[in-house]
Formats: C-alpha cells, sequence, structure tokens
C-alpha cells in the first residue's frame, strides 16, 4: 500500500525572550517514518534557509540582536510526501546596557582586618566580575569568587595599594565601575614586658604562669616540654595571657612557654618551670570508688578532677560515681568546662527546664550555639536535663564539639549496631579512627549502651590529654 504523506497536528507556536535567553518551537506531525527539516527567514526577506541541525520535531534558538523577527517553519516528511507547518516568529527583548548607580568607594583597613567593596548598578539580568590591579601594574586580573555586587579583601602585607573594580554585565552589554583602593595599615609585632617566672607548688596545689606583651590583637598560645623531652606541645585551653596550671606526679619539672602573635609577627616568652612537691596525696583521694591506681579510668579521673577548670569532681564527698550514668546537663557541662568554659555564641534561652544562673546554664546554651551545634532540645522548649545518654549521643556530642572531622567512610563497619547513614555514623567511626573509643566486641560497638561518668572522662582524657 502507498505510504499516506504526514499531518501536521500542532502547529509551532509564537515565542518571545529576552536577548540571551532561548525560545523553542516544536511540531507535531501523524505519518509513518517522518523526517523533520526547519527554515527560517529573516526580516525582509522572501526566501527560506534550513536551519542547521534542524532536523527533529522542536529546535531551540537563543534570541539575538540578529533574529528577533525571524519566521521558522518545519517541512515535515516520509515517503508519501511533504507537508510545511504555518511559520512562527521570534520576538526578542533588547535588554538595557547596565548602568552604575554607586560606585565601589576606598578603604583604609588593619593588617589582618577585612574590607568590603560594593558597586550598585540598575538593569535586568546583571552579572558581576570583580577585578584587582597590582601596584605597579597596569593589568586587571579577575578576583577569584568576586561575582557578586559585594567583595571581602582581608588586608595582607601584599595587597595595601592593590585597586578593585566590578564588570557590571547583562545581555545589552557591560560597564566597569570607578577603582577603589584598599589601604592597609601595618601592625608592629608584639613585645614582651614580663617573662612569666619559675614557681614550686604543693601535689594538687595551682599557681599560674603569666606574660605581659604590648602589641595590637595580640593571640596567645601556651607550650609545655616535658622533662627529658626536647620539642613542645601547645597547652590545651592555653589562649590567653594566663594559664593555671596544677602540679601532679607528671608535670614537676616541666616548662612552659607562650608565644604571643598578631598580624604583624610572633615572640615567644622565656620558659619557666613548675616545681612539684610529691609529699601530697592523689587528689582523688578521697573517692573510696575510684578505680584501681594504675588503670587508665583512675588516669582519667586525675586528670579530668584536677583538670582547670574542673571538668568535673565527685558526685559525694566520697564517692567519684564512675559507673554512674551521664545525663544530657553533665555531658555538655563536662565538654564545656573541658573546652574552657567559653562564653555561648548566643545568650537566648528557650528551654523551660534550663533555669538561669545553675551551673549548667553557660554549658547548655553553648552547647547549642556552638558551630556546629553539639546538639538541641529535646523539643522546641525543652532541653531534658536529666535524660541519660548512650554512647552513640555522647560520642557525637564530640565529634561535634571538635567540628565533625572527615572521616574514612570507604569500607562498612563490622558492628551489627551501627548503621549505615545514621545521625551517629562519622562520630563511631572517629572515635575508632582517633581511639578514644573501643568496641564491645568484634560485631557489636555497643551505641545505645548508656554512657557512664567513667566512659566520658575516658573519652575526654584520649582526646585531650594523651
Amino acid at each position: 500500500d502507498a505510504v499516506a504523506a504526514p499531518k501536521i497536528t500542532a502547529q509551532p507556536k509564537n515565542a518571545t525572550v529576552n536577548l540571551g535567553e532561548t525560545a523553542t518551537f516544536t511540531v507535531a506531525a501523524s505519518g509513518e517514518s517522518l523526517t523533520y527539516q526547519w527554515q527560517y527567514q529573516k526580516v525582509g526577506e522572501t526566501g527560506w534557509t534550513n536551519y542547521y541541525g534542524g532536523t527533529t520535531a522542536s529546535i531551540t534558538v537563543k534570541g539575538s540582536k540578529t533574529n528577533g523577527g525571524c519566521k521558522y517553519h518545519c517541512v515535515v516528511s516520509n515517503a508519501g510526501g511533504s507537508v510545511t507547518s504555518n511559520a512562527a516568529t521570534l520576538t526578542v527583548v533588547t535588554v538595557a546596557k547596565p548602568t552604575i548607580t554607586t560606585q565601589p568607594k576606598n578603604a583604609t583597613v588593619k593588617l589582618g582586618e577585612t574590607a568590603a567593596f560594593t558597586v550598585v548598578a540598575s538593569g535586568g539580568g546583571l552579572t558581576y566580575q570583580w577585578q584587582y590591579q597590582k601596584v605597579g601594574e597596569s593589568g586587571w586580573t579577575n578576583y577569584y569568587g568576586g561575582t557578586t555586587a559585594s567583595i571581602t579583601v582581608k588586608g595582607s602585607k601584599t595587597n595595601g595599594g592593590c585597586k578593585y573594580h566590578c564588570v557590571v554585565s547583562n545581555a545589552g552589554g557591560s560597564v566597569t565601575s570607578n577603582a577603589a583602593t584598599l589601604t592597609v595599615k601595618t601592625v608592629e609585632a608584639p613585645v614582651i614586658t614580663a617573662q612569666p617566672q619559675s614557681n614550686t607548688v604543693g601535689l594538687g596545689a595551682k599557681t599560674a604562669f603569666t606574660v605581659t606583651a604590648t602589641g595590637e590583637s595580640l593571640t596567645y598560645q601556651w607550650q609545655y616540654q616535658k622533662v627529658g623531652e626536647t620539642g613542645w606541645t601547645d597547652y590545651y585551653g592555653g589562649t590567653a595571657a594566663s594559664i593555671t596550671v596544677k602540679g601532679s606526679r607528671t608535670n614537676g619539672g616541666c616548662k612552659y612557654r607562650c608565644t604571643v602573635s598578631n598580624e604583624g609577627g610572633s615572640v615567644t616568652s622565656e620558659a619557666a618551670v613548675l616545681t612539684v612537691d610529691l609529699d601530697h596525696t592523689c587528689p582523688c583521694a578521697e573517692f573510696t570508688d575510684m578505680p584501681p591506681v594504675g588503670t587508665e579510668a583512675h588516669a582519667a579521673i586525675d586528670w579530668a578532677y584536677s583538670h582547670l577548670p574542673q571538668i568535673t569532681n565527685g558526685i559525694s564527698d566520697t564517692t567519684f560515681g564512675p559507673e554512674s550514668s551521664v545525663t544530657r546537663a553533665q555531658a555538655v557541662t563536662f565538654l564545656w568546662r573541658a573546652a574552657g568554659e567559653p562564653e555561648p555564641a548566643g545568650t537566648d534561652n528557650p528551654f523551660d527546664d534550663v533555669k538561669p544562673d545553675k551551673w549548667y546554664t553557660d554549658a547548655v546554651l553553648w552547647a547549642v550555639s556552638a558551630e556546629p551545634q553539639i546538639t538541641n532540645g529535646t523539643s522546641a522548649n525543652v532541653f531534658s536535663l536529666n535524660t541519660k545518654l548512650n554512647k552513640a549521643t555522647m560520642l557525637t556530642f564530640l565529634y561535634r564539639q571538635q567540628g565533625c572531622p572527615e572521616v574514612d567512610s570507604s569500607e562498612p563497619l563490622p558492628y551489627q549496631d551501627v548503621e549505615a547513614g545514621k545521625w551517629y555514623e562519622a562520630a563511631i567511626r572517629w572515635a575508632l579512627e582517633t581511639g578514644i573509643a573501643e568496641p564491645q566486641s568484634d560485631t557489636v560497638f555497643g551505641v545505645k549502651a548508656l554512657c557512664t561518668r567513667a566512659d566520658t572522662v575516658i573519652y575526654l582524657y584520649r582526646l585531650l590529654a594523651e
């Protein structure tokens, strides 16, 4: 039988786009073994020209300054003949070139501070590209990431005197802002005016080491050196002008020094020596339920009790309570004290059960306002202070407090109670990788096991003291 010629069942429709946008023209036809050839006709012409690549039922055309008003139709063919669709017209709306209404302004900052440069422009479909020009150069270089109306630049020793301008563009063209100059004030390096002094204390007694320095925007990092060692180790939490150290059986003879820094440089103090009189009992000797001397649990509890600020004391005058379960209030307070009792990032208290000026108040507010957040409430207005924690939750608190470090998740874990993709999986991997925690067995980690006070101080001890 003869093949019937195609029949068009849906004609292409006119389209209107902005300059640079795309329009799609589509034809629908019935018939066997159809082929398509789109054609276009320019404004003022009478002939039709094949549209390159237009051999399917649809074509996509990008609006330009030259094809506004062009018409497009499609010739649909098969062995039975051919039929030509109606013509559809492309209308291209011309976009006005941007106009800058507010120019970026010069900025002066201290070394290490940031300056913001902003341009304001009118027009549709705007894009931005900031550029900079170094002192003594004539060319301009794209500023990496500078594709919004504003950029923030940190003053350094190399960008003082640099100029910054912005190229604002759209389909109608582009315009370049005036150049703004960054001036960077140089900061003098710190000068130490009073050195830390050596001291002798009894076992369990405390002493302060203090450094005094002049300079702007100072930061501090204390370090210690153990007897017989040559290297120096950062003193955890030692980021102020003074540290308080408690004499112990392990730090007698240790040296302490402080590196004071700012953007202008750094200087290290002389070393002060801590001498400890060992004629003193263990700091936790009053507790009758302590683990045996020489065990890691005993060392961890001694450390937590002696830590400044003290991470925890006993649950009574004579008991530590190593096997007592840790509550949510206790957990965040342990972490907060171990971190040096930092000020909470936020002071809003949405929790009905968190009362002001309690031993846990600042710790709870610190935990919920930390970045990343260590924990939130169990509901919008309840923190659940006395809810006991399992090990998965405690380790997740620690993992978040450490900034959610990257972990190796390439291999599945062998523990049947650790579900892949669960909120605690990364924390468990991190705890295993760092040696902070160990599983109950080869096949069970113990994520749902209640976390004890001894477990918690051991985790902190392994993380911070060893």
